[in-house]
């Protein structure tokens, strides 16, 4: 969408902008010197793939603000595919984080099994470039997240009801991720409704669902 503005309104919301993306990642980095050392400390491998699960967001998050663009300026090609690159990776580390989080190899077998299957799935839909055009790769990225997230969301609410305490944290951060992703990607189908404020509100999806996780993790730790 295209917006109008005068120049003090736009300085403003640019202002309030910056300082949104530095509330961002300064809570990303602090999140992730936290778990880091609990990793040190604890060697649990829940705590390592949140590590990587942190990573793949901040990359994310940095390439979708068009940091990338400033690092490498020259890779071209790169700064094209990046970003869906790493919508593919979220939803790889998103769901084997899920699988050592829920417990799902030790108390949910056939589920873990699912989980198995669900990230070879990903693994083709990445590899398929080769295959598809670079349009309906892009396409394929976006629609992998939404389902991923959602598929992992329904995961969360069924390892909850079995019983698992911590799977209520689990629940609580995707519902949150899952519905700021809804309303972001709802500005394709022309329902605008935060305006240039729409990456700011999965930003804050991001920021719910990464305490809302580090909190579950020392919940888990103390079962």
């Amino acid at each position: 969408p295209l917006f109008f503005s005068t120049y003090g309104a736009s300085a403003a919301a640019q202002e309030n902008l910056m300082g949104i993306n530095g509330a961002f990642y300064g809570v990303l980095f602090a999140m992730f010197i936290y778990n880091l050392f609990l990793f040190i400390s604890l060697r649990e491998r829940a705590y390592f793939w949140y590590l990587i699960y942190n990573i793949n967001v901040g990359l994310f998050a940095a390439c979708f603000d068009g940091m990338l663009f400033k690092l490498l300026p020259e890779h071209i090609a790169l700064q094209s595919v990046s970003i869906y690159i790493l919508m593919y990776l979220h939803c790889l580390t998103a769901t084997q984080f899920s699988r050592h989080f829920l417990h799902t190899r030790q108390h949910f077998p056939r589920l873990d099994n699912a989980l198995r299957l669900q990230m070879l799935v990903v693994i083709g839909c990445l590899l398929s470039v080769t295959l598809i055009s670079l349009q309906a790769w892009n396409i394929l990225a976006s629609l992998a997240v939404l389902v991923v997230s959602l598929l992992l969301l329904i995961t969360g609410i069924y390892v909850w009801r079995r019983g698992i305490r911590h799977g209520s944290y689990y629940v609580l951060a995707w519902s949150v991720l899952l519905v700021s992703f809804m309303l972001v990607t709802s500005g394709s189908l022309g329902i605008e409704l935060f305006g240039i404020y729409g990456s700011t509100v999965v930003k804050v999806g991001v920021t719910i669902e990464l305490l809302a996780l580090s909190i579950g993790l020392a919940d888990r730790i103390n079962l």
